[in-house]
C-alpha cells in the first residue's frame, strides 16, 4: 500500500503537464502512487501520459471519454490504494517535500485530513502565500470549520474564512471508501469540492492544519474557475439546492444559512464579472437579468437575514432584489476607474 495516491484529472494542459508532473516525480516522499486521468484530452497529453508510465512504475494512467474533472476525480478514486488520497489540478504543481510533511503529521496522532497553505500565482505573476493558521482540529470543532469553508456568518464582511479546495490536502483513503465519497459533475453543479468537504468532514475525528504553502496554485485564463459562462448561474443555483439537502441528510440543517451565503457570495462575483467585462452594453444588461432572476434569490429573500449583514453587501442585494441594472452598471464602473 503506497502512503499517499495523488490523482491528477488531465485535460489540455500540454503547456503545463510536465511541470505538475516533475513535482510530483521528485518528492521526497517515494512511496506514492500518481494516478494520471486523461479526461479524453484532444492535444498531445494522452500520449505524454503513456510516456510518463513508461519512465516510472509509480504512475497509473486511465483513459476515459471527457467527464468533467468531477468524474475524472472519481475514476482515480476507484482505482486508488494508498493509505492516503491527494488531488492535483494539472496546470498546478507542488512542492517537493509537501506530501512527506503532511503524510509524517499523520504519524504521530494518525489525522483524517492534514492541509497546508498555498502560493497563489496571479495573473500578473505575483505570487500571494496563503497560509493557514498551525492547529488541530478536534472532532468537537470540526461543524464549526466546515460551516467556515461553506461561508461566513451574516455579520462578517469576509465571504469565508477557511479555504474549501481539496487540492491542498491529503484525506484518510479509509473514510472515503467507507463512505463512498465521491464528487459530482461540475457540469450540473457550481463547485464540486464544497460538496466533498461537506460529504467527508463530518466522519473525521481530527483535522491539522500546517502553515507552509507547499501547493503552487497558478491561474490559468482557461481553466474553469477563471472563465464566465452564462451556464454558472443555473449551476450554482444546482449547488445551492444539493448543498441544503446534503446538510440535511447529514443532520447539519443548522448550516443551511452558511450555504445561502455561499450562494449570495459567488453571485455578486458574477454580477461583478458580468459588469467588468468586455460584453456590449445589451448583452450585460441580459446576463444581469438573468441573474436578478435565478430562482435561489427566492429563497434568499425569504430565509436569509439580510438587514444583518454589512451595509455594502445590503445595499448589493437590494439593487439586485428590485433589478436596478443601471445602479449596477455605475457601481462597477466607478469602482473599476478608481481601481486603475
Amino acid at each position: 500500500m503506497p502512503k499517499v495516491s495523488i490523482i491528477v484529472p488531465i485535460y489540455n494542459v500540454e503547456r503545463y503537464l510536465d511541470r505538475c508532473i516533475q513535482s510530483l516525480l521528485n518528492q521526497t516522499l517515494k512511496d506514492i502512487e500518481i494516478i494520471l486521468v486523461d479526461d479524453g484530452s484532444p492535444d498531445n497529453c494522452p500520449d505524454l501520459c503513456n510516456e510518463y508510465a513508461r519512465k516510472d512504475s509509480r504512475i497509473k494512467v486511465i483513459h476515459k471519454k471527457n467527464a468533467g474533472l468531477g468524474f475524472a476525480r472519481n475514476s482515480g478514486l476507484d482505482i486508488a490504494n494508498g493509505e492516503y488520497i491527494a488531488f492535483v489540478d494539472s496546470d498546478d504543481y507542488v512542492s517537493e517535500n509537501m506530501y512527506e510533511q503532511l503524510y509524517n503529521e499523520t504519524v504521530a496522532q494518525n489525522f483524517d485530513i492534514v492541509y497546508c497553505g498555498v502560493n497563489a500565482q496571479k495573473r500578473n505573476g505575483k505570487i500571494i502565500r496563503e497560509h493557514v493558521t498551525d492547529r488541530i482540529i478536534t472532532k468537537d470543532e470540526i461543524i464549526t470549520v466546515l460551516g467556515n469553508m461553506i461561508a461566513c456568518d451574516v455579520h462578517s464582511k469576509q465571504e469565508r474564512s477557511e479555504p474549501m479546495s481539496v487540492w491542498h490536502a491529503i484525506y484518510k483513503t479509509e473514510i472515503i471508501d467507507r463512505y463512498h465519497i465521491r464528487f459530482m459533475s461540475e457540469r450540473e453543479i457550481l463547485s464540486e469540492d464544497i460538496l466533498f468537504d461537506i460529504q467527508l468532514l463530518p466522519h473525521c475525528k481530527n483535522i491539522r492544519f500546517i502553515p507552509q504553502a507547499l501547493y503552487h496554485y497558478c491561474y490559468n485564463n482557461t481553466s474553469l474557475t477563471q472563465t464566465f459562462s452564462e451556464d454558472k448561474l443555473s449551476r450554482n443555483l444546482a449547488l445551492l439546492q444539493e448543498m441544503i439537502f446534503i446538510l440535511q441528510k447529514q443532520g447539519l440543517a443548522h448550516l443551511e444559512q452558511r450555504a445561502l451565503r455561499f450562494f449570495i457570495g459567488y453571485n455578486r462575483v458574477f454580477l461583478k464579472n458580468i459588469l467588468l467585462s468586455h460584453y456590449g452594453y445589451k448583452k450585460k444588461k441580459a446576463l444581469c437579468h438573468e441573474l436578478y432572476n435565478n430562482k435561489g434569490w427566492n429563497i434568499i429573500f425569504l430565509k436569509y437575514p439580510i438587514s444583518q449583514m454589512s451595509l455594502p453587501h445590503r445595499f448589493i442585494l437590494l439593487t439586485i432584489k428590485h433589478k436596478l441594472f443601471h445602479i449596477n452598471f455605475i457601481i462597477y464602473k466607478l469602482l473599476h476607474y478608481f481601481q486603475k
